[in-house]
C-alpha cells in the first residue's frame, strides 16, 4: 500500500489557523488586548502500569495501555476576535500518547464560514485461542487513523453551502483460521485498507420547503491477502495439509452517490419529507483481483500444487433508496405517519478465473465460454404506519404495523450454492407504544413488536424479531433519579439457506435484561451513582459439522447459553473549596456454556464460560485559587478466567488460567484551567 500521512491535512490546517490568529492579532487595538487571550483547560499525567499475568488478554482489554507522560487533553476557546477574517476559534487534543488519541480545531465567523477539522488514532487488539490451545482461535492488532475536514459557508439565512474530505487507513495484522481442504489452517492475514470521501452540498430554504443536494464519491483499496507455511492448522480426524498458501486479493473501487432530500409543510396539518440517494450522476465500480500459491495434500490424502492461480471481477452498479416520510395530524390529539423505503441495488460485471493454475481459464458456468457474465440484483421495500394518540396531557398511545418485502437474483458465479433467485415472504411486525408522565415524579415508555421475519439472505446469526422493552424514571426530589430497565426479546430464524438449496436455517434466541440505577446529587458538594445490571442469552443454532473429514455431514446444534451480572458506582465528593476526592467501581461476571459440536454423531464439547472482573479508582485532587490544580489517582484491577473446555465425558481438555491478570495503575496529575 501507498504510504500517506492522514495527519499532513490536520496540520496543515493548523498552520492555517495560526495564519489566521497572527492576521486576527495585527487587526486588534491595544485596548482589546483580552479578546485574544483564550479561555480553556490543559491537563498532563504521568502514569505507572503495573500490570502481573497474561500480557495478551490485558492488552486485549486496554489496547496496550502503558507506562508514560501523556497529554490528557488540552482545550483553547477564542472568542469575539476582532478581526473580519474570523470572530472564534477552538483547538481541542485528548490522550496523545495514548492508545485512543484525537485532535481537532474549528475557526469561523458568524453567519459567513465555519471550518472544522478532526483527526483520530485508534489502536485495537485481539488475542484469543480456543477449541485447540494455542493453535486455532484469532488474533487482531490493527491501527486506524482517520482524518475529516468540514468546511460550511452561508452565503444568506435560507442557503447553506458545505464541502467534506474524509480519508481513513487501517494497518496491521491478524490470525484467523479458514477451511481449506476439508480442514482448518491459521493464516496471516495483514489488514490493509484505506479510503478517501469527497463531498460537495448545498441546502435551501425556500418558503415552507427546505432543500438539500449532495454529491460524493468514495474511493477505497483494500489488501487482503492469507499466507502461512507448514501446515499451522488442525489435524485431528483429516488428512488435509498445507505446504504452503498464499492467497492475495486486492479490491479496489469509486462509489459516487447523490443526495436529493425535500422536506415541505403542507398546510397546518401535514408534513411530507422525500429522500433520493443513489448512483444518479455517477455509478459504482469495483475491480476484485486474486492470486493463489499453494502445496500440500487434500482432504483425501492426495498432493495437490497450484501455482499462479488467479482470479478477476470487474463490476459496475447503480443504487437507488427511495425514502418518503408522511405526517398527518387527523385530528388535534391524533397524528398518522407513514414511511415507505424502497433499495434497489444491481451489479452487473465480467468474472474469469483460473485458480488451479494450469493456464487456462476455468469454465465458470458451464457454457463452454471461459468467461462469465455476472449479476446481482437485490430489492427491499417496507412500509411503515404508525398512528400516535394523545387523549390526555400525560398520555401518549403508539400502534402502527411494518412489513418487508425482499427479492435476490443472482448469477454467472458458477454452482447452485453461488447462484440463487429468491423471493421472500412479506414479512410483518406489529408494533405497540405507551408513554405516560400522571404526576412529576414519574415517567414511564414502553414499546413492544411482535414480528414474523424471514432472512433468506442472512447467516446464521439471529437477530430480534419481538421484543418488549420497558423504561421508568421516578424523581423523587429535583436532584434524585431513579431509573428502571427491562427489555425481552425473541428470535426464530426458518429461512431457506441459500448455502444448501431446499434447506433452511434452525435457529432461536431469546433473552432479557434487567437494569436499575440511584442518582443523588445531595448538595453542592456531594454527588452519587449506583447502577445494576443483570442479561440473559440463550441461542441455539442446527448446523451440520464434518467430523471426521472425509467430506460426510453430522446434524448437530451450536448451543450459546450466557449470564451476565454488572455492578457499578462512582462517588465525586468536595469538602473544601481546594479538596476535592472521587471514588468508582466496577464489577462484572460472566458465566455460561458454548457447545460448539453440540450432539452431532453423539459428541457434546462444551465449553465452560467463567470469567470475573473487578475494577476500582480512588482519586484526590488539590485546587489552587488561581486555576492550577494537582491530583492524583489510583486504580486497582483484576480478571479472573475460570472458563475451560470439556469433552463429552466432562474430563477438562484445557482451560483458560493462562489468560488471568492483574494490576494496578498509578497516575498523576497536573492541569490549569483558565
Amino acid at each position: 500500500m501507498t504510504t500517506r500521512h492522514p495527519g499532513l491535512g490536520f496540520a496543515l490546517t493548523g498552520l492555517a489557523l495560526a495564519g489566521l490568529l497572527l492576521g486576527a492579532d495585527s487587526g486588534v487595538r491595544a485596548e482589546d488586548e483580552d479578546k485574544r487571550s483564550p479561555s480553556g483547560s490543559v491537563e498532563l499525567v504521568y502514569r505507572d502500569v503495573d500490570r502481573d499475568g497474561s500480557r495478551r488478554k490485558y492488552d486485549e482489554d486496554f489496547d496496550g495501555l502503558d507506562s508514560g507522560v501523556r497529554l490528557a487533553n488540552l482545550e483553547l476557546d477564542w472568542s469575539d476576535l476582532d478581526s473580519k477574517l474570523l470572530d472564534r476559534a477552538r483547538l481541542e487534543l485528548s490522550g496523545l500518547g495514548d492508545p485512543y488519541r484525537r485532535g481537532s480545531f474549528q475557526l469561523g465567523r458568524r453567519n459567513v464560514y465555519d471550518l472544522r477539522a478532526t483527526h483520530w488514532q485508534q489502536a485495537y487488539l485481539y488475542d484469543l485461542f480456543g477449541l485447540v490451545n494455542n493453535e486455532d482461535g484469532a488474533a487482531w492488532d490493527a491501527r486506524r487513523r482517520m482524518t475529516d475536514l468540514t468546511f460550511r459557508a452561508f452565503p444568506s439565512e435560507r442557503v447553506q453551502l458545505s464541502f467534506n474530505y474524509q480519508r481513513g487507513e487501517r494497518t496491521g495484522n491478524s490470525l484467523f483460521m479458514k477451511d481449506v481442504e476439508r480442514n482448518l489452517f491459521r493464516l496471516d492475514t495483514p489488514l490493509d485498507a484505506e479510503h478517501e470521501l469527497f463531498s460537495v452540498a448545498a441546502t435551501v430554504e425556500v418558503g415552507p420547503v427546505n432543500l438539500l443536494f449532495r454529491q460524493s464519491r468514495r474511493s477505497y483499496d483494500n489488501r487482503f491477502r492469507n499466507i502461512t507455511e507448514d501446515n499451522a492448522g488442525l489435524e485431528a480426524g483429516a488428512l488435509s495439509r498445507l505446504d504452503s498458501y498464499d492467497w492475495l486479493q486486492r479490491d479496489d473501487g469509486d462509489v459516487d452517490l447523490t443526495t436529493i432530500r425535500v422536506g415541505a409543510g403542507l398546510g397546518k396539518r401535514v408534513r411530507l419529507a422525500v429522500s433520493l440517494i443513489g448512483t444518479l450522476l455517477g455509478e459504482e465500480q469495483l475491480d476484485s483481483r486474486v492470486g493463489l500459491d499453494a502445496t500440500g495434500l487434500d482432504f483425501n490424502g492426495d498432493p495437490f500444487s497450484v501455482v499462479g492461480g488467479s482470479s478477476r471481477s470487474e463490476a459496475e452498479g447503480d443504487t437507488m433508496l427511495v425514502d418518503v416520510d408522511l405526517t398527518v395530524k387527523l385530528v388535534e390529539a391524533v397524528d398518522l405517519h407513514l414511511q415507505f423505503r424502497n433499495l434497489d441495488r444491481e451489479l452487473d460485471g465480467v468474472l474469469t478465473r483460473d485458480l488451479d493454475g494450469d493456464g487456462l481459464e476455468d469454465d465458470i458456468d458451464g457454457d463452454g465460454v471461459p468467461s462469465s457474465d455476472t449479476r446481482l440484483d437485490y430489492e427491499l421495500s417496507t412500509l411503515t404506519a404508525l398512528v400516535e394518540a394523545r387523549p390526555a396531557r400525560t398520555v401518549a398511545l403508539r400502534a402502527g404495523y411494518r412489513t418487508i418485502d425482499r427479492t435476490l437474483d443472482r448469477n454467472g458465479f458458477g454452482g447452485l450454492l453461488r447462484d440463487t433467485e429468491l423471493d421472500s415472504d412479506d414479512d410483518e411486525t406489529v408494533i405497540f407504544g405507551l408513554s405516560l408522565r400522571p404526576v412529576k415524579w414519574f415517567r414511564l415508555n414502553a414499546d413492544i413488536e411482535n414480528g414474523d421475519i424471514t432472512q433468506p439472505f442472512n447467516a446464521v446469526a439471529p437477530r430480534e424479531t419481538s421484543h418488549t422493552r420497558i423504561r421508568a424514571a421516578f424523581l423523587p426530589q429535583p436532584e434524585m433519579r431513579i431509573d428502571l430497565g427491562y427489555l425481552d426479546f425473541d428470535h426464530d430464524n426458518n429461512a431457506p439457506d441459500l448455502r444448501s438449496p431446499g434447506s433452511f436455517y434452525d435457529g432461536t434466541a431469546e433473552g432479557t435484561t434487567h437494569s436499575v440505577a440511584f442518582w443523588h446529587k445531595a448538595n453542592e458538594n456531594v454527588d452519587y451513582m449506583l447502577r445494576y445490571a443483570e442479561q440473559e442469552i440463550d441461542t441455539r443454532v442446527g448446523v451440520r459439522f464434518d467430523l471426521a473429514g472425509f467430506n460426510l455431514a453430522d446434524d448437530g446444534d451450536s448451543v450459546f447459553q450466557n449470564d451476565n451480572t454488572q455492578l457499578s458506582a462512582y462517588l465525586n465528593y468536595r469538602w473544601s473549596e481546594a479538596w476535592k476526592i472521587h471514588a468508582r467501581y466496577t464489577m462484572t461476571e460472566s458465566e455460561g456454556h458454548n457447545l460448539l459440536f453440540g450432539d452431532a454423531s453423539g459428541l457434546v464439547n462444551d465449553e465452560v464460560i467463567a470469567q470475573d472482573y473487578d475494577d476500582w479508582e480512588l482519586g484526590l485532587t488539590y485546587l489552587l485559587p488561581n486555576g492550577l490544580y494537582f491530583g492524583a489517582d489510583y486504580r486497582d484491577f483484576e480478571y479472573d478466567d475460570g472458563g475451560r473446555r470439556l469433552d463429552g465425558l466432562g474430563a477438562v481438555l484445557f482451560s483458560n488460567d493462562g489468560l488471568d491478570y492483574k494490576g494496578q495503575i498509578v497516575s498523576l496529575r497536573a492541569g490549569l484551567t483558565f
